[in-house]
């Protein structure tokens, strides 16, 4: 191999690491907003489906502090679900791939495979436009966030729980 081959080789096995990298990036944080959509849930239908305890006196603050975490979870459900969200995908093209081998094979395009190869993966003549990588990289990013919001809501809703079972277990025991 020449070292024009060997670094265009390198190119594209770092472009290749990049596109798994961020694929599996955002297949995992899909796999942890599942499991909390399920906690969500769970914790919903205990709150919804339970009976008030004998001799409580509802108060205004123990309305506030429930809405206030049936909405936080709703919110943590909404945002896990938006995680699902599938977006356009941008990976390399199959027919530019043939079209490509068909050159290769008619002798029109020998000693470029390799540079075709990464050109589909980076986009590299058209900087303007996204990559097979950045669009990875941007569903990742955008699996993220919304994940990131549906920790963060579900935390509020914890507190918030907690605090209202505070205040309930003080009005009943003492």
């Amino acid at each position: 191999m020449n070292d024009e081959a060997d670094e265009i080789e390198r190119f594209t096995d770092q472009a290749r690491w990049l596109f798994a990298y961020h694929e599996s990036r955002g297949e995992s944080l899909h796999t942890r907003a599942v499991a909390l959509l399920g906690f969500v849930g769970v914790t919903l239908a205990l709150l919804l489906g339970s009976n008030l305890p004998e001799g409580l006196d509802v108060t205004c603050l123990m309305k506030v502090l429930f809405a206030l975490t049936v909405a936080t979870l709703l919110l943590a459900g909404g945002c896990c679900l938006l995680t699902f969200k599938t977006r356009e995908s941008k990976v390399p093209s199959v027919s530019q791939l043939r079209e490509n081998w068909q050159d290769w094979v008619d002798d029109k395009r020998r000693g470029t495979a390799a540079k075709d190869v990464a050109e589909m993966l980076l986009r590299a003549r058209e900087l303007h436009e996204d990559s097979a990588v950045d669009w990875a990289m941007k569903t990742a990013d955008f699996r993220a966030r919304w994940f990131g919001y549906a920790v963060f809501s579900m935390g509020v809703s914890l507190a918030s729980l907690s605090v209202l079972l505070v205040v309930v277990g003080h009005q009943l025991y003492f």
